[in-house]
């Protein structure tokens, strides 16, 4: 059963399960999240448990509550990417304009207004993003706004300092999880002193196979080199709705846009990806579908939406997406001092759940317990910025009597290492379990697994993976 084949059935079973994962607007109870968990992975005939019944030992709930998941939030349908060239030293004057008028009366009428940035290579120019529901909702909010006493009031001021507004790229998200995610981000809350840029590629008219290729190869290099991507669009096929401000219909695009600690580090990272073997290697591909590139490379103004929560966490684990070869090595005992090891080969792939907010993979072993079936799910929240991750199979249940999953790890990642604890018990004695995720790259990442009997003072590893990514 595939994964749309999994949410169907369980949307047929119980209607509600998919809303209360996809659309709640506040945080999930642990309780809560724990039984809808449960029901999905039950509904798609897997059983759970915590990693410490694939030995065959019974765990028990946590004393502690997991993180809980929100909606993944994001903006939008559509979205406008706005370049106006600008008398010579008027750019603050708009600035000043827009973000003293202009802001609340848009976000008034449905318009999100994403972020304004002064572009860094070019002093006459301002750039700006703003989204939309869906087409209609364009059109209606467009009518409202610039049929409204604001706009009317403003207009001469605003027109008398530009030269050119119609440069204007009408998008739409490439993937359902590639939209901004929102977050808490309200306007008002840029930061300054990050830096932003956007990737604009050109690409043949009727190209519908680049945006594929980007998500699978070419977003994994460029995050391995240090870009964190908050948002990848295509061109919007349809009709400019609202032709009263033109918009480009010439161009076919893909759009990705990336936010960077400050310039340095957006430096850096062009110089690690330029470096980069498989980057090089991939060029001659890259040549067959982009006709040319353009980096805009923009400065957030003071009340810009984006850029987000710098490296919230929430695409740390964008990395497993995708087909792995696992090396495993497992303890068969725990925390007995035993060092009997098992070695075998397992093949994986990672899938995005909610949008982008969570993750799932499927473990399957080579000739070692045959026919298990594990599956990993990891769900982010973005108010705490912590990973809660489970552990489902289909041999050791590891459902309770209330039907409530065992325990999961929770944690997140720091410079480049992933801690996820969580207390269990084993052999009726309170344990403490870490995963580790560690040297992570575009193609190969590790995996380990350690209890504590003694509160966490020592460690004991006890399963580990090193992954291969397997290529197509």
């Amino acid at each position: 059963m595939s994964y749309i084949e999994i949410i169907l059935h369980a949307r047929t079973e119980n209607p509600t399960l998919e809303e209360a994962l996809n659309t709640t607007k506040t945080p999930l109870p642990a309780q809560r999240l724990k039984t809808l968990l449960s029901a999905l992975c039950l509904t798609a005939s897997l059983a759970a448990c915590c990693p410490t019944a694939i030995a065959g030992e019974t765990p028990v709930s946590s004393k502690s509550s997991p993180s809980t998941a929100t909606e993944s939030q994001t903006c939008c349908q559509v979205l406008e990417l706005r370049q106006y060239t600008l008398h010579p030293g008027k750019r603050n004057t708009l600035i000043d304009l827009f973000e003293g008028e202009f802001i609340q009366p848009q976000e008034a009428v449905g318009i999100k207004v994403m972020g304004q940035f002064r572009d860094l290579d070019n002093p006459d120019r301002f750039v700006w993003v703003r989204g939309f529901a869906d087409m209609p909702k364009r059109a209606e909010g467009l009518s409202a706004f610039y049929g409204g006493p604001v706009w009317k009031a403003n207009r001469d001021a605003a027109n008398a300092t530009m030269i050119d507004s119609d440069n204007v790229l009408l998008l739409r998200p490439a993937s359902p999880h590639s939209g901004f995610p929102l977050g808490t981000n309200v306007p008002g809350n840029g930061k300054i002193d990050t830096f932003v840029s956007a990737g604009i590629y050109y690409l043949n008219k009727n190209d519908a196979d680049f945006p594929a290729l980007f998500e699978k190869s070419i977003a994994p290099l460029l995050r391995a080199a240090g870009a964190n991507i908050v948002g990848t669009f295509v061109t919007e096929p349809a009709t400019n709705n609202f032709p009263k401000l033109p918009v480009r219909t010439a161009d076919n695009v893909l759009v990705w846009f990336a936010q960077f600690e400050n310039i340095a580090a957006f430096d850096r990272y062009r110089a690690a990806l330029e470096a980069m073997p498989a980057w090089k290697q991939l060029s001659p591909q890259l040549r067959a579908h982009i006709l040319r590139e353009e980096v805009l490379r923009l400065g957030p103004t003071p009340r810009s939406r984006l850029p987000l929560t710098a490296n919230d966490g929430r695409h740390d684990f964008d990395f497993i997406i995708g087909r792995w070869h696992m090396a495993n090595k497992y303890l068969k005992g725990r925390l007995k001092g035993s060092t009997e090891w098992e070695s075998f080969d397992a093949l994986s792939e990672g899938r995005f759940l909610l949008d982008g907010l969570g993750n799932t993979d499927e473990f399957r072993p080579i000739g070692w317990r045959p026919g298990l079936v594990g599956h990993t799910i990891r769900i982010f929240n973005p108010d705490t910025r912590l990973w809660t991750i489970y552990w489902v199979d289909n041999r050791s249940v590891g459902v309770d009597k209330d039907g409530l999953m065992a325990p999961p790890v929770v944690g997140k990642f720091t410079n480049g290492v992933g801690i996820f604890e969580c207390d269990d018990t084993l052999d009726g004695k309170p344990i403490r379990v870490r995963y580790k995720w560690y040297d992570i790259t575009t193609d190969s990442a590790k995996w380990a697994q350690s209890m504590s009997g003694d509160g966490g003072k020592t460690w004991e590893v006890n399963f580990t993976n090193t992954l291969t990514r397997l290529k197509d």
